[in-house]
């Protein structure tokens, strides 16, 4: 694992650069890899903003009893938020999140339940817009 981590770890301060494309046509100057983003990635990622900051934030909150005394209702605000923006943008549907980030959102928001009653509405809320898409109801 210490491999794959220098690995990684070099890998991240590498800037976007050209690949050659190995083809017989000389008028292609190469490939950009990885691949930048189209128009409309751009754009749902600038729509799933809010719902992406939290989910970065989840399990650092989640797992460390400190950090969620500190920062769990900023987070809470920010992923409901989020949700929110998901119902008029469709971005739950997008292949931004992975299976281990949606499982921590929605064991995020049963502990925010289990503790906060007074939460009960805005996280009903939040599961409703969550489990309508078929992509957070299927983890």
């Amino acid at each position: 694992t210490l491999l794959y981590h220098a690995s990684v770890t070099a890998m991240r301060g590498q800037k976007l650069s050209r690949q050659r494309s190995h083809s017989f046509d000389d008028d292609q100057d190469g490939e950009w890899w990885p691949p930048p983003l189209t128009e409309q990635d751009v754009a749902i990622r600038h729509r799933a903003k809010r719902l992406l900051q939290a989910i970065r934030q989840i399990p650092l909150v989640y797992y460390d009893i400190k950090a969620w005394e500190n920062e769990h209702e900023n987070v809470f605000s920010l992923f409901r938020q989020g949700c929110l923006d998901g119902v008029k943008s469709n971005i739950l549907e997008a292949a931004l999140y992975n299976n281990r980030q949606i499982e921590d959102a929605w064991l995020f928001l049963l502990e925010m339940r289990r503790r906060h009653k007074n939460r009960r509405k805005h996280v009903q809320e939040c599961a409703r817009v969550l489990g309508a898409s078929y992509n957070w109801s299927i983890v």
